[in-house]
């Protein structure tokens, strides 16, 4: 039972230096006040603004198997796909949206949101979320396929891929939205209703969680309290065991 004791208190001693977590998010622009898609989606890059100190902002990359379509409503990303039927054929042509996350010096971060709204020009378009980290292939999808379904570019449907158990990293790690759609077809992501909004309006948004990243010394804090209460552990085991036999022989 001490032990169990002794070993809670090193937790509790050294919780405090590795759990500094904070939120953060990530946001890239859609085209501006009376501007139109196309002015931006026949870029592959787009703008990206980061709303935290611990996070550089990045810009978000179409792949190949994208196709900017240049006649879209304002305040959209407007984008044509040929058939890919499957996340394989999606990711064989490259039909992605990537963007990366890279932590400043001395943080770590965690993805565990993403959100846009979007509508399509027919039928039904899936996306589903990949990571540089699982890998690039139909087996490491991250989560569930959301399906883009409104054919109202005023009345978006709202995509959200939430709870995303994604590890901490103090690297940069790449995410991809795939395409999939089962006949040529047309996507927007963002609001043509929005049109005339500020441009200080972010369309694909990315949250997550920072965390600090604990210099030598506080490894070496966190590993000489353990020590201390591991070593108070083993000489109290000890002191007990040489009293037992005198104690049974009285």
């Amino acid at each position: 039972m001490k032990l169990f004791v002794a070993l809670s208190c090193v937790i509790v001693s050294c919780s405090p230096l590795l759990a500094q977590t904070n939120a953060f998010g990530v946001g890239w622009w859609f085209p501006g006040p009376g501007s139109f898609s196309q002015q931006v989606s026949v870029s592959s890059n787009y703008s990206g603004v980061a709303i935290s100190q611990t996070v550089f902002p990045y810009v978000a990359t179409r792949g190949a198997g994208l196709q900017a379509k240049t006649d879209g409503p304002g305040r959209t990303w407007a984008f044509s796909t040929p058939v890919y039927p499957t996340f394989e054929d999606a990711i064989l042509a490259g039909a992605y949206i990537e963007f990366t996350l890279t932590p400043k010096s001395g943080y770590s971060t965690q993805l565990t949101n993403i959100f846009f709204r979007a509508s399509v020009g027919a039928g039904t378009v899936g996306v589903g979320l990949f990571s540089s980290q699982l890998g690039f292939t139909s087996d490491q999808q991250i989560g569930t396929t959301m399906l883009m379904t409104s054919t109202n570019s005023a009345i978006p449907d709202d995509i959200q891929f939430n709870g995303i158990d994604g590890s901490f990293s103090s690297s940069s790690e790449s995410y991809r939205l795939y395409f999939t759609s089962t006949q040529s077809n047309w996507f927007l992501l963002g609001d043509s209703s929005s049109v005339g909004y500020t441009t200080n309006d972010l369309g694909l948004i990315v949250s997550g969680n920072s965390a600090i990243v604990p210099v030598p010394s506080v490894f070496v804090l966190f590993y000489g309290v353990a020590a201390f209460w591991f070593s108070t552990v083993l000489l109290t085991t000890f002191k007990r065991k040489r009293k037992s036999p005198s104690s049974a022989s009285t």
